[in-house]
């Protein structure tokens, strides 16, 4: 029989993950039946269909360790091949899949390169249980607890292997994580740097961690004079608050935001000060233009309106000149308007 002909018997109790890892197998031309926990599987192992067993460990009623032992204590069925997903974190789950007779250990989740590669090379070349005799146990004591081991040579070299698999996949994987993470920062601080609002990341103390170009320009001063300044300021996580600031002769009004982030692998906050000077003065000027209007008796609204048109206009220029002459334009109209009337 062909290896890519083979009928495997899955055993996953979490539906999900069993459909997801049957559909990668039968992609591969594996023959797949599901079961959902040990005693199931059992039932299927029984009819002699199935040329190997892929079996998670932690299942309802029958868990993997004992549907395992059951097979390889069966002489008519220990000759079927039998992997068992395990996360293979703790010394109990190492000894127990040794005492079970497991043919192989995959580390959860699973790699599908390493789960396609093992379940080929153990179909060509099956484990031949009957060619070593039974071991003699072994005690050994772990953490203080003495622990019968009855694992043969065959065994303890597969889960070596395994074991050494597991972890260069791993640290594979961790790899490609440490990359991808490196470069979601940089282009977080290329963000941060970039951003015409104010940026600072300090952390809970207060020491400043990062300053980009438009807080620098904003506070007009290095990290240590924004360190003071926002001590002065006081922001807290989570919070959002106007706040003004003196620049030389001039009060500059800002918004402050304030959440929390975390910089370098450390908790700490990041404060966007946005300058909404602008705002503010044309905020007035809309107030100063509705006086102006009801002041020459604007009982239809006309001159109202047109003004807060041109403060809108005047919000987007940068020329506060531009924005005084449009002011000045409109308060003139106004006065004709009533003159008219």
């Amino acid at each position: 029989m062909k290896p890519a002909t083979a009928h495997i018997l899955l055993v996953e109790d979490d539906v999900t993950q069993a459909l997801l890892t049957r559909r990668r197998l039968q992609g591969r031309g594996y023959q797949v039946t599901l079961a959902q926990d040990g005693h199931e599987a059992m039932n299927i192992v029984a009819r002699g269909q199935v040329q190997m067993v892929i079996s998670d460990i932690n299942m309802p009623a029958v868990d993997g360790y004992t549907l395992c032992t059951h097979i390889k204590s069966n002489p008519r069925l220990r000759h079927i091949p039998v992997i068992l997903l395990s996360t293979l974190s703790s010394t109990e789950h190492v000894l127990q899949g040794l005492n079970a007779q497991a043919d192989f250990f995959l580390a959860k989740p699973v790699n599908p390169q390493m789960l396609f590669d093992r379940v080929e090379q153990m179909l060509a070349n099956p484990p031949k249980h009957d060619e070593e005799p039974p071991a003699k146990p072994i005690e050994i004591f772990i953490d203080g607890i003495r622990h019968s081991v009855t694992a043969n040579r065959r065994q303890l070299l597969t889960l070596l292997v395994a074991t050494y698999d597991n972890v260069v996949a791993q640290n594979r994987e961790l790899g490609l994580a440490q990359q991808r993470l490196r470069a979601a920062e940089a282009n977080h601080r290329a963000l941060l740097r970039d951003s015409l609002d104010a940026l600072v990341v300090i952390e809970p103390s207060g020491a400043v961690r990062f300053v980009n170009p438009a807080a620098e320009r904003f506070f007009r001063g290095n990290a240590g004079h924004i360190q003071q300044a926002l001590a002065d300021l006081g922001p807290r996580a989570g919070e959002t608050r106007e706040v003004t600031l003196a620049q030389g002769d001039r009060t500059v009004f800002a918004q402050m935001r304030t959440c929390p982030t975390v910089w370098d692998g450390q908790p700490a906050l990041l404060v966007t000060v946005t300058d909404i000077s602008r705002t503010k003065e044309n905020e007035a000027r809309i107030r100063e233009l509705e006086s102006a209007a009801a002041a020459f008796g604007d009982t239809d609204g006309a001159v109202r309106m047109e003004s807060l048109t041109a403060c809108l206009t005047a919000t987007a220029s940068p020329d506060p000149a531009s924005a005084e002459s449009i002011q000045f334009s409109l308060l003139s109209s106004a006065s004709r308007e009533a003159h008219l009337r």
